[in-house]
């Protein structure tokens, strides 16, 4: 579900938002995000008792995730996709090595085999992207690389965060952390950029860039689900599959092609799936 919905998501956000800034797509983010995830929570809230280890664990994963979101963002303005994208794709290997030393998850020889296929499916995928140079600049690398971290980490912290809290719980401190983090951010970088502002979008990107984002929104509520009952390595990597869902359906929908670079990617990804599962 998760996957699914990430990938739909991300066919209305390149149709919508092409050409956005860094900063107005934060804003936009913490404004569509934020909500859903707080009316969730709002919603479906569970009584809890909360120490201050409950209370950091959540929101230092709501953190990773909005800092991991600007860190991207913020690196495609300094290079192409087909080299950042590359680069912040394979966040799922940290989570699987951060959650064997933090959170003692094991899974078996399998299992750990199709998290790689998935893993290696990705960068496949990603590689296949049809800039012709890949290129960044060294603040476009760096930035990409923290973003990369950043994910990864936030998949254990958002294990952690659900054991701890519970899923529904957890959705109300990410979308505190969202709306807060995105409002913040752009303030500060609106600073002396008066075209920083969502009134400076059309109303055809606002709007299907916000049903994008609305997708996104819906599959965060199932990555959490997922993790009730899923270990962290296995749903991060499939979470993180969601290229296989793009590009089927931009082949369909935005008549695009896909390159044979991509073909082996498809299969490692479709080689995984069934094997995280035994």
């Amino acid at each position: 579900g998760t996957m699914l919905a990430y990938g739909i998501g991300q066919v209305f956000l390149k149709v919508g938002t092409s050409g956005t800034s860094a900063a107005t797509m934060v804003l936009l983010t913490s404004m569509v995000v934020g909500p859903i995830w707080a009316a969730w929570y709002l919603t479906f809230r569970d009584d809890v008792t909360l120490t201050a280890y409950a209370v950091a664990v959540p929101l230092l994963g709501g953190l990773l995730s909005t800092m991991g979101n600007i860190l991207f963002l913020e690196a495609l303005s300094r290079g192409n996709v087909s080299l950042i994208g590359t680069l912040v794709a394979t966040y799922p290997c940290v989570t699987v090595i951060a959650a064997f030393f933090l959170l003692d998850e094991r899974l078996s020889v399998i299992q750990y085999a199709g998290v790689g296929l998935i893993i290696i499916g990705i960068l496949g995928l990603s590689t296949g992207r049809s800039d012709a140079s890949p290129s960044a600049s060294r603040t476009g690398l760096i930035l990409a690389v923290a973003s990369f971290l950043a994910f990864g980490l936030m998949g254990v912290t958002l294990k952690e965060a659900v054991s701890l809290v519970g899923n529904d719980n957890a959705m109300g401190f990410y979308a505190l952390v969202y709306i807060a983090g995105g409002l913040i951010y752009w303030s500060l970088r609106r600073r002396g950029h008066p075209e920083e502002s969502l009134s400076r979008m059309p109303r055809r990107a606002v709007g299907i860039g916000s049903v994008g984002l609305a997708f996104g929104a819906a599959g965060g509520i199932f990555l959490i689900w997922a993790l009730v009952d899923g270990p962290a390595s296995i749903v991060i990597a499939l979470s993180g599959a969601y290229p296989i869902v793009l590009i089927s359906l931009a082949l369909v929908f935005l008549k695009e092609k896909i390159v044979v670079r991509q073909v082996p990617g498809f299969l490692a990804v479709l080689a995984g799936l069934p094997l995280v599962s035994l």
